[in-house]
């Protein structure tokens, strides 16, 4: 059977008038009430195109909402993302017909025949009556528990709980399970161990409920509030959680290869053993966040916000720190991915050295337990001051030896403290910064009544090397950092810019002297005579 042009033209009519479209439609209807409107065969999708060009793009897909639609004929059409909100559709045929994502909410569809019909993503929030759907495709899914869970008001806790201990294997593949009132708040509900493959539950809250070992493959749940969810051991493959908030939401040993996990809040979540294998986690915040024992690789980490992250065990490796459509940067540590990003956005390098070398102090000395007290107290006291301090108590990187780090974070240094109480490895240490670097001032500190060692004297002669300051207590080396430390250091490096600025101004004067050698000679010559240039 073909559509009935007519009928077509009609409703084509009726749908461009959008606002009285339905009324327009329905007065037909009740006046003509032998007709079976025929619009079967008909690619729905087409007339979508031009439905929008005569409305606002506000109003989305094409809407048949509200209208009289009782036994209308819609076989083998194409009606992917029609929206029928609140239409009569009583004994309508939909046989073969493609659903995928239509809107039924708040319909009437006793009689309807769906046979065969393609219903993934169909919404029945708020439908009612008796429908036939013998071999429709419901997207994978158990169709009776579809249609059951998406009709269930309000989606109580009473209505879920006696769902669930009537259905011991839930299937819910490719289902629409989004509300009909959108503030509804799922709290503490229990989908464990349910096939939720490819559904769509996104802009919906599902505050501390439970999906440990369920099938999320390819679900949509993009902008939803997720806080305290427990998704351990669940397949979260290619699942789009985009701009939800995960606040300490528990993923241990999940699977969330391909996931998007873009704009998403991922404070204090627990990752641990978890694949993180190709997410896009661009924008995303992770404030405490544990991926200890985790896979993160060939992931994408451009924006990311990352602070206090635990990595016991975690493999990293290829992760891209560049936007999307840029070439592709990768680094295998999320935590120094913006320091790198930096480095390499040559407009932005002056200002990472800037800050680095204004705020770093490296502190070098004994770290037995006795001395490490007193060093520790004097980092922590350093942090008041605005500065970074830097102890030098741990292994060196693998690609650098001892003295190459060493020298490294002292190049990096505002100023280095040097302790020479007990020193050991201290004369080694200073050896290979003091000659190397004349702009980093080093101070020496030593507790009172002890000596420095003998060789120090010699470094002595050297102008970044400051005066010792020798201290009595921990409690006086604290108390004294402002006058006998931070004041010094600045002293140092007022005086050292003030040098070098009479450097230049000296500079610039011979070049004056030469260009004046070169333009006028017989001038520059009497200068000379004079005594004026020597």
């Amino acid at each position: 059977m073909k559509a009935n042009p007519d009928h077509e033209k009609f409703l084509i009519e009726c749908t461009n008038e959008w606002l009285d479209g339905a009324t327009k439609w329905n007065e037909w209807r009740d006046v003509n009430k032998n007709i079976i409107p025929q619009l079967c065969n008909i690619d729905f999708t087409k007339l979508e195109e031009n439905y929008k060009k005569n409305h606002l793009k506000e109003i989305g897909y094409f809407r048949l909402d509200q209208f009289n639609l009782i036994n209308t004929n819609f076989s083998n059409s194409n009606l992917k993302n029609i929206s029928f909100d609140g239409a009569d559709l009583r004994s309508a045929q939909f046989r073969n017909a493609n659903l995928e994502g239509a809107n039924f909410r708040n319909t009437k569809l006793d009689g309807v025949d769906f046979s065969n019909a393609n219903l993934k993503h169909v919404a029945f929030q708020k439908s009612t009556g008796v429908f036939k759907y013998k071999n429709a495709d419901f997207g994978g899914g158990n169709g009776e528990q579809i249609i059951e869970v998406a009709r269930i008001d309000g989606w109580d806790t009473e209505s879920w709980n006696t769902f669930r201990s009537r259905n011991k294997d839930i299937n819910l593949q490719g289902a629409y399970l989004v509300p009909n009132n959108k503030r509804n708040c799922f709290y503490r509900f229990d989908f464990s161990n349910i096939n939720l493959q490819d559904t769509m539950l996104f802009s919906t809250t599902y505050n501390s409920c439970n999906f440990k070992n369920s099938n999320l493959k390819g679900a949509n749940l993009i902008k939803c509030e997720l806080q305290i969810s427990d998704f351990s051991n669940s397949n979260l493959m290619k699942t789009n959680l985009g701009m939800s908030n995960l606040l300490a939401s528990n993923f241990e040993n999940a699977d969330l290869t391909n996931a998007n996990l873009q704009d998403t809040n991922l404070t204090y979540c627990d990752f641990t053993g978890a694949r993180l294998h190709k997410v896009d986690f661009n924008h995303a915040i992770m404030i405490g966040t544990i991926l200890n024992n985790a896979e993160l690789s060939h992931s994408n980490i451009y924006g990311v916000s990352a602070w206090d992250l635990s990595l016991e065990n975690t493999v990293q490796s290829q992760l891209n720190i560049s936007k999307k459509d840029e070439i592709a940067i990768t680094v295998d540590d999320i935590e120094v991915a913006q320091f790198i990003y930096l480095l390499i956005n040559n407009q932005k390098i002056r200002n990472v050295i800037n800050t680095v070398t204004s705020k770093t102090v490296l502190i070098l000395g004994r770290f037995y337990k006795e001395r490490k007290v007193v060093l520790d107290a004097l980092r922590e006291n350093l942090k008041k001051y605005d500065l970074a301090p830097i102890i030098f108590d741990f292994e060196p990187s693998s690609n650098r030896d001892l003295t190459e780090t060493i020298q490294l974070l002292a190049n990096m240094a505002k100023f280095v403290i040097a302790d020479l109480t007990d020193a050991k490895s201290i004369p080694q240490e200073l050896s290979h910064i003091i000659p190397f670097f004349p702009s980093v001032p080093i101070l020496p500190i030593l507790l009172e009544k002890e000596r420095s060692y003998s060789m120090f004297e010699h470094w002595k002669r050297f102008d970044s090397v400051l005066p010792i300051f020798n201290y009595k207590d921990e409690n006086h080396l604290i108390e004294s950092i402002s006058l006998q430390i931070i004041k010094p250091v600045n002293d140092w490096k007022e005086g050292k810019n003030k040098l070098t600025e009479a450097e230049l101004k000296l500079e610039e004067q011979k070049k004056k002297f030469e260009d004046l050698k070169a333009s006028d000679p017989e001038q520059y010559q009497k200068l000379l005579d004079l005594g004026i240039i020597s």
